[in-house]
């Protein structure tokens, strides 16, 4: 009984289509490009990967999941390989209030409703 109801979870994670699903789905792309921010980059410098290959293959599931949460991993990204190439991360250059956000959404403020998009 209880196999198939993880079955039925991974089915419906991979499915991707409540909104539970498409949250995890959001966290599971984002979990490696938090970690890869706070490595310098970890495994994008060792398999030399690119910003564009990020977006490319995180941005879709973490925006259709949680909107304010890409802005928050996008931004971790640029930052990475801004510093890299000795250009200022566009992080740097938003508003102080835009900037603001990004550090409460970090650090746990923002509530759940605004990370799914919903006011």
């Amino acid at each position: 009984a209880q196999a198939a109801e993880f079955r039925e979870l991974w089915f419906e994670f991979e499915a991707a289509k409540s909104d539970d699903a498409k949250f995890a789905k959001a966290l599971d792309r984002f979990q490696p490009m938090l970690h890869n921010a706070a490595t310098d980059g970890g495994t994008w410098v060792e398999c030399e990967v690119t910003l564009e290959q990020i977006k490319a293959r995180c941005r879709q599931p973490i925006e259709r999941g949680a909107p304010a949460l890409w802005d928050a991993a996008l931004g971790m990204a640029e930052n990475h390989y801004h510093k890299r190439s000795g250009n200022p991360p566009p992080f740097e250059q938003r508003s102080e209030v835009e900037r603001v956000k990004s550090a409460d959404f970090c650090f746990g403020v923002m509530p759940p409703s605004a990370m799914l998009g919903r006011s």
